[in-house]
């Protein structure tokens, strides 16, 4: 009966592809039995703007009037919902260009004070860089090495995400696959494959994959990374330190939480992917800029370690990066009040 409603699903609503989420189909069937410059409105998950599965349903809503999306997520509309809202409407056969907006309370909103939603645009990004990036245990492989996971120092130190933070990560204390260890390490064995042991053995830039901020280290010692964890591992000729100064950079974080909102998960998280990591903005900086930085990094790393406190160091480096991506005066205030 299930793989019978599949095939009548996709026969019935074209739009629908990969794990798509039942509201699509809504979707497609209100269009279809609205009237002739019918109007209709819907309060759905943000998905619908970033999903890969809601793609073509975007696009057929567009083809039939979609006027607006209103970002309601910034007040609780539901109570004890883990989504992020929208409202969407529009009129069929209407030839309305689609606007992103946002409404931040209840007030907002009922008085229709909406703001546009800021879309930020780059010209090149890490991947256009070169910089190359693998993930942790992923999948199957998660669970396969498991068994080699242990706190007994045997192998190399193993990390997951909830560990990793901004120029630091520890391996105490790590939760893995329902088991938490005290002082967590991986040992090699014949089922993981050459390749992922080589980029654990290997100096990393490790990111964290769930966060509200980039949180972004440099591990120069082997170090083994669960779910969750991804790392860059080619640095294309570029001081490592230097990457990751402008990763935590507060620029590189706000581009993050606006340019990827609709990936936002319950409690303002984000799950970062490769490929969001690719996409993250990049720009040309020379040797002595790159020292620069490092040496900002090493000083923080410094501090840290003295258990002391770095941020007037991050703050300077928050301002090379405003330099480096010529981030205006008004862009740079907005960004320093989040």
């Amino acid at each position: 009966r299930t793989d019978a409603l599949k095939a009548y699903n996709k026969t019935r609503f074209p739009e629908v592809s990969g794990s798509y989420d039942i509201y699509v189909m809504f979707l497609r069937l209100g269009i279809d039995i609205s009237k002739k410059k019918g109007l209709y409105s819907w309060i759905i998950p943000n998905k619908l703007l970033i999903a890969d599965y809601a793609k073509r349903t975007l696009e057929m809503l567009q083809a039939n009037g979609l006027r607006q999306s209103i970002d309601v997520s910034q007040f609780s509309v539901f109570k004890g919902i883990g989504v992020y809202p929208i409202v969407v409407s529009g009129q069929k056969e209407s030839k309305s260009s689609f606007e992103k907006l946002c409404a931040s309370s209840e007030k907002e909103f009922s008085l229709e004070k909406f703001k546009p939603v800021i879309e930020i645009s780059t010209e090149k990004t890490i991947k256009d860089f070169k910089l190359q990036i693998m993930s942790g245990t992923t999948g199957f492989e998660a669970q396969k090495i498991k068994e080699f996971v242990n706190q007994n120092q045997d192998g190399i130190k193993f990390t997951v995400s909830g560990n990793i933070d901004r120029y630091v990560y520890n391996n105490k204390n790590v939760r893995y696959m329902n088991s938490t260890f005290s002082d967590c390490y991986v040992r090699t064995d014949q089922s993981i494959a050459t390749s992922k042991w080589n980029f654990w053995l290997r100096p990393k830039i490790v990111i964290a994959g769930m966060t509200k901020v980039i949180e972004a280290v440099y591990v120069e010692e082997p170090l083994g990374l669960g779910v969750g964890c991804y790392a860059i591992y080619d640095f294309a000729g570029l001081n490592p330190k230097a990457i990751v100064g402008i990763l935590n950079s507060k620029y590189l974080s706000y581009y993050l939480n606006v340019k990827f909102k609709d990936k936002h998960l319950a409690g303002g998280y984000l799950a970062i992917n490769k490929s969001t990591i690719e996409a993250l903005p990049f720009t040309e900086i020379n040797e002595n800029q790159q020292n620069e930085i490092k040496s900002l990094v090493n000083q923080i790393l410094e501090a840290k370690q003295a258990g002391k406190d770095s941020s007037a160091f991050e703050a300077s480096i928050d301002q090379l990066v405003y330099q480096l991506y010529d981030i205006s005066t008004e862009e740079q205030a907005i960004i320093e009040r989040k």
